[in-house]
């Protein structure tokens, strides 16, 4: 087996060259190398040398199709999402290196910052395995400068917080299980985020989990080697550079991400093709690790406690059993129906710790993220992430940023019907339906029962964000290769951006 640092491995994918550009420097002064000019313009036209690339709306339409209308232009393709996804998409087709001079014309501030982003995502590449002379060969020297002025240092430093966030989630969840196990994780992100000015690291070991009585994490985690962790990353601003808004003035965001370093659906055990890509399962905690990357690194005023709940869930003589019933940490008793019904119960116990913090550590409210359902994906496909929630103005800040940051998500709807689904005559309910129907809106069902908290400004439950998603390319699209493509990452740097 490969043994890898994970910590050096991660720092080598990040070395992005948004980190290490040369801002606002003339055209003129690149003598030699690639030089590339980004255009909003319809006289542009494209070049088959690499060296020109007009990302106008009209340009965008005749390469990709009739844009997606109607639905309360929800699919509607943003100028950023439109700008990120063609310079990525040519990034990745042309593959610059050595010296390159970027040059963008006729681009307002959201398109410009949308061709940073795609350069930085287009940038990265998954590069344990690859050989240090292919990876020296494929290094890039970038400076960028735009017609009118120079580039806003804002910009500059959104485009690489979001890049370098949202690399970092891919890499995470492109990682082999056997290196980015429970307890390599969380060693990993106690070491990336502990010297991170306004963040601290918590890490609860099995013993912890034990004394705090989350079964649920313990069952999923118990049949292998690693055990079952929780990380919760707690961000609190202050400083230079974030007084956007006074952070007392409101309380903390809460964000959940489902960290199943690996699925094999357990004693319920998945046929070879449903395994085949489950180091992926990873992804919810990849994409909140990821977001808690970006808040950091923007130093925004919002507080935000990220929990990332970690195990693997394994096949042994220790796995849990279907009929097995497991105390949560919020104290419903849950009967096992299905050990390939895991996700849920890791997101489960994790939402009790969010959702039971003390007075000014209360959240405000809850978002999570998991690869939850192949349902789900039966229900919207792959491109588009499925959510539910318990609040309408929770959910039109959802859909407003999903359409702002170019990622596609869909509202669906949270039956209490089906509730019944769940029942068990040797528990308080199940942890899944074997109705064959509805299986991505039983799954919120069951996660909606821990959402027990109620919002101080209202007799109703806190208000509650649930993202059911695929995460995964099978091949290039956009700025993205194919592998982990962090979805609905953006969206959450889009709600968080909002509110700053």
């Amino acid at each position: 087996m490969l043994q890898l640092s994970l910590e050096q491995t991660t720092r080598r994918a990040l070395e992005n060259p948004l980190l290490r550009t040369r801002w606002n420097v003339a055209g003129s002064s690149t003598k030699r190398g690639h030089q590339i000019v980004i255009s909003g313009s319809d006289k542009m036209k494209n070049r088959d040398d690499g060296q020109a690339l007009c990302v106008s709306r009209a340009a965008f339409e005749r390469a990709d199709g009739s844009e997606t209308r109607g639905h309360d232009k929800r699919l509607l393709i943003s100028d950023y999402a439109r700008v990120r996804d063609m310079t990525g998409s040519f990034w990745r087709s042309h593959k610059p290196t050595g010296s390159v001079h970027v040059h963008l014309v006729e681009l307002s501030d959201e398109e410009i910052l949308g061709a940073l982003v795609g350069i930085g995502l287009a940038a990265y590449a998954f590069r344990n395995f690859v050989r240090e002379r292919d990876e020296k060969d494929a290094q890039v020297q970038l400076s960028i400068s735009k017609d009118k002025g120079p580039i806003e240092r804002e910009l500059i430093d959104t485009a690489q917080a979001i890049a370098t966030g949202m690399n970092l989630a891919r890499h995470i969840a492109n990682l082999p299980a056997a290196v980015a196990n429970p307890d390599a994780l969380a060693k990993f992100f106690k070491k990336y985020f502990g010297a991170r000015p306004g963040v601290s690291v918590d890490v609860w070991g099995v013993d912890r989990l034990q004394k705090e009585k989350m079964g649920l994490l313990l069952a999923v985690g118990q049949g292998s080697q690693w055990g079952s962790r929780l990380v919760h990353l707690r961000y609190r601003p202050g400083g230079k550079g974030s007084s956007r808004r006074r952070a007392s003035e409101t309380r903390p965001l809460a964000f959940v991400g489902k960290g199943v370093t690996f699925d094999t659906g357990g004693l319920d055990i998945k046929p070879a093709s449903g395994m085949r890509l489950m180091k992926k399962d990873v992804s919810g905690a990849a994409i909140v690790a990821g977001l808690c990357d970006f808040v950091s690194r923007a130093r925004l005023n919002t507080p935000c406690d990220f929990y990332l709940p970690l195990a693997e869930n394994s096949v042994s003589d220790r796995a849990m059993r279907p009929g097995d019933v497991f105390l949560s940490r919020a104290g419903h008793y849950v009967e096992i129906d299905n050990t390939d019904a895991e996700g849920r119960l890791v997101m489960a116990d994790a939402f009790d710790v969010a959702l039971t913090q003390s007075k000014a550590d209360a959240p405000e409210a809850l978002v999570d993220v998991s690869t939850l359902t192949g349902a789900m994906r039966v229900a919207v496909g792959l491109d588009v992430a499925g959510f539910f929630s318990n609040d309408d103005e929770l959910a039109a800040e959802a859909e407003q940023a999903a359409q702002k940051m170019g990622e596609l998500a869909w509202r669906m709807p949270l039956v209490k019907k089906y509730e019944k689904f769940l029942s068990s005559q040797f528990a308080d309910f199940k942890n899944s339906s074997d109705s064959g129907f509805g299986g991505a809106i039983t799954a919120a069902l069951f996660l909606q029962k821990f959402i027990r908290a109620k919002d101080p400004r209202a007799e109703r439950e806190i208000p509650w964000l649930h993202f059911d998603v695929m995460a995964w390319n099978n091949s290039g699209d956009g700025a993205m290769a194919e592998g982990s493509n962090a979805q609905t990452l953006q969206i959450l740097i889009g709600m968080l951006l909002r509110r700053a």
